[in-house]
């Protein structure tokens, strides 16, 4: 497979001497508006990454990075997600971000997923919502949604919370019949 990286522009900085210690050694940048393309089928547009690598951290030796990476991810298949990443290896911390898509003719499907690792009150969080249409004149459409709490969030308000929905249903079932269903929860 190919990789074509187009229009990328970096920036990358390294500081000298006797630095702070809330103050990189080394960082860089880099974006490209028109983005990365792998292969036929897949781009990467637009595309986002800085990082920062610290060497004088107080009561931790060695070097120690903090970073984002975030993009817009197409296929030709129909399928997309805008995804986004973000670490500090100084305090362990990561967050973690994707809206994802599919679609096509029968079926059109999105799924959101943000999670990270600070406990946070609103938790961890997905949801999704999906559209099929079955045969040529049925269709299924509904939501869904997850949050898992933790810690004390979770103590007092449960584990888990999902929710899910058949917003719409419309199944033909033959002989001119039709089944039509709506807001079930």
């Amino acid at each position: 497979g190919s990789l074509d990286v187009k229009d990328l522009a970096i920036q990358l900085i390294y500081g000298c001497g006797d630095l702070a210690e809330d103050v990189p050694r080394w960082s860089f940048s880099g974006a490209s508006d028109e983005g990365i393309t792998m292969g036929e089928a897949t781009e990467v547009k637009p595309f986002t990454i800085s990082a920062a690598v610290y060497d004088r951290v107080p009561g931790m030796p060695g070097s120690h990075f903090a970073g984002v990476v975030s993009g817009s991810v197409a296929h030709s298949s129909g399928a997309g997600a805008d995804v986004g990443f973000s670490f500090d290896t100084r305090d362990g911390s990561w967050d973690a971000a994707v809206a994802m898509s599919f679609v096509s003719a029968d079926l059109n499907a999105t799924l959101r997923v943000q999670s990270g690792s600070a406990c946070k009150e609103d938790g961890t969080r997905g949801s999704g919502t999906v559209s099929m249409k079955i045969g040529e004149s049925s269709v299924v459409a509904g939501t869904a949604s997850v949050l898992k709490r933790c810690g004390t969030f979770a103590a007092a308000r449960g584990l888990y919370r999902v929710d899910v929905a058949v917003d719409k249903a419309v199944i033909d079932a033959g002989r001119s019949t039709t089944v039509k269903l709506t807001h079930i929860k």
